[in-house]
């Protein structure tokens, strides 16, 4: 079972691969766009998730970009590490 956060960072992270939005990355093709899972939270909800992640990011730069790393690359432990 997700948690709240979890489930949150998921859609964050398919807004973030289906658009050219959040924290400077770049989007992906437009044939994954409309092919792609429907995300189920607002623009507004994931701008708001979206400057979280960034101001952890400032806070703790490794633990943000583990944190971005496993949930834009793949959901893959040994990836992030």
């Amino acid at each position: 079972m997700l948690s709240n956060t979890e489930w949150l960072l998921r859609e964050w992270a398919m807004w973030v691969k289906q658009g050219d939005r959040g924290l400077g990355y770049p989007g992906i093709s437009l044939v994954i766009r409309k092919t792609g899972p429907a995300i189920q939270i607002t623009d507004d909800m994931a701008l708001v998730i979206d400057s979280a992640v960034a101001r952890f990011k400032k806070r703790d730069p490794e633990g943000g970009e583990a944190l971005v790393t496993y949930f834009l690359e793949g959901e893959n432990y040994s990836h992030v590490g």
